[in-house]
């Protein structure tokens, strides 16, 4: 019994050790991601009609910003791309950007290219740096640029991030 007690103590002092290496490490790490948000869909269903709206809050204006849209399909979703706008307004709601951009999230045979778990797959795309003039609430508006309604789209998401 000794002995267990001894190894014990040794695989205590192992964990205690790499919890500690753990902790250090996620402390050390500074996150530049400043606001990341996904919405809903209901009846996982997005139309032409469905705009989301994303408010970030953008706190510095000498830091340039880098924006993201997600989304997040079921396996159900039988479509292979999707065209996506947005449009990007500053605080006085002043159009800044407007663009699109065309997701491919299946192959020829619809099987799913993106990363997923459990039937969801998660696709993102990254946009151009994101002109910040003023402090304060923008908005990232993301709509629908296809005239039919696509069933199996689960979530949308923005993320803004500090560049470096």
């Amino acid at each position: 019994m000794k002995q267990e007690g001894r190894w014990g103590i040794i695989t205590l002092k192992v964990k205690g050790t790499v919890l500690i290496a753990l902790l250090l490490l996620l402390a050390s790490c500074e996150s530049s991601t400043i606001y990341h948000q996904f919405r809903l869909l209901p009846d996982n269903q997005w139309s032409s009609t469905d705009t989301l709206c994303f408010e970030p809050q953008l706190p510095d204006s000498s830091v340039t910003y880098q924006l993201e849209i997600g989304l997040r399909i079921l396996q159900e979703c039988v479509c292979q791309e999707m065209k996506i706008g947005y449009r990007y307004l500053s605080p006085t709601g002043e159009v800044l950007l407007t663009d699109q951009f065309t997701m491919t999230v299946a192959d020829e045979n619809l099987d799913k290219t993106g990363k997923g778990v459990g039937g969801i797959y998660e696709y993102v795309q990254s946009i151009r740096p994101l002109p910040v003039t003023e402090s304060g609430n923008y908005q990232v508006l993301v709509f629908l640029l296809q005239e039919e309604k696509l069933a199996g789209i689960h979530d949308i998401g923005v993320k803004c991030s500090r560049l470096p």
